[in-house]
């Protein structure tokens, strides 16, 4: 019986705490219904959870899980968690991005933790590797999103007490205003960029809102319950944002030499094609076309637009724009 007991609570324990992970600030009644157990049951399931850790056992490397104002919530150790795979276009990336935030005149002793970073991450990296992401990083600007900060801690808090937050939003797509009702469910970052994965009461669905795009946000003191099944926000903004295979508009990207490599790893063979110069087109369909002009300047002078000839004239413009703002100071 008591191998039964300890299987049983075993088998508890490994649905719990990912569940509340996932499902933060889930009431005690949903969560003890779920594991077909009484609150009281339950309570001791919390109280055996708050002595799993990793040695040496210290309480900052404890489980904490803890019930407030009957909900549940868990807290991983940041060691509990699967370290993050990059392939080596990644690593590059993600150096080069952060290596505006390591100077110390803009950002005091934070610059200090970054620049340790980019050492070790540059040491890691292939030699021919180092110099490409070297110049990347010196043309790279820090650029922020005004409001983006503020909603994100507004949201993040709405997510983690399933509160439903009031919107104002700006359909790029329809280029129209509209208020709505939202039930917040993730964040998620893709490609630098923070969306909201919501049900929206507006359209009876899920949706994903692009946080450059709110105008407004209000938390309401509503609470809602969660989603009847599992969603994987991460897996919901890729496929909702995903490239069509094909359409009627035709984008034509040339990828420099250096490039190239990195561009052949990360997309579909029946996109690309070969330029003879070792320069590498690469063919979207009926995307935005503000979708083309950032993801070309994301490769700072690496690549270019060929076609359609306006918009690459349009791109051109506004680099000449900004630059003429940077020679002049202002």
């Amino acid at each position: 019986m008591a191998r039964v007991a300890i299987q049983e609570r075993l088998r508890n324990a490994l649905f719990l705490v990912p569940y509340v992970v996932r499902n933060r600030g889930v009431s005690v009644s949903d969560l003890a219904q779920r594991l077909g157990m009484t609150r009281q049951q339950l309570g001791r399931e919390l109280a055996m959870l708050i002595m799993v850790g990793r040695p040496p056992f210290t309480p900052d490397l404890m489980l904490e899980i803890y019930e407030e104002e009957d909900r549940v919530y868990v807290d991983l150790n940041q060691s509990l968690d699967r370290p993050p795979a990059l392939n080596a276009f990644e690593v590059v990336a993600l150096a080069a991005a952060a290596g505006p935030y390591a100077d110390e005149r803009r950002h005091g002793d934070a610059a200090t933790a970054v620049r340790v970073a980019l050492e070790k991450i540059t040491r890691s990296l292939p030699e021919e590797l180092r110099d490409w992401m070297e110049r990347l990083s010196k043309q790279m600007a820090i650029l922020t999103e005004e409001g983006v900060d503020s909603y994100l801690t507004l949201l993040q808090r709405a997510i983690e007490e399933r509160l439903e937050v009031e919107l104002r939003y700006y359909s790029a797509s329809r280029d129209v205003v509209s208020e709505r009702t939202v039930r917040p469910y993730g964040l998620v970052n893709r490609n630098g960029l923070w969306y909201l994965v919501a049900w929206c009461t507006l359209r009876q669905q899920v949706l994903v809102f692009r946080l450059t795009r709110i105008l407004q946000a209000q938390v309401s003191e509503r609470i809602f319950d969660p989603p009847q099944e599992e969603l994987n926000c991460q897996q919901f903004v890729a496929e909702r944002l995903a490239i069509p295979e094909l359409g009627e508009n035709e984008y034509v990207i040339r990828f420099s030499p250096a490039a190239a490599r990195w561009i052949r790893q990360k997309w579909p063979a029946e996109r690309l094609q070969e330029t003879g110069d070792g320069s590498l087109d690469l063919a979207l369909y009926d995307v935005s076309e503000e979708f083309v002009l950032s993801f070309v300047a994301s490769y700072a002078g690496e690549a270019r637009i060929v076609e359609p000839a306006n918009l690459a004239a349009r791109l051109a413009e506004e680099a000449g724009q900004m630059l003429d703002l940077y020679q002049t100071g202002s």
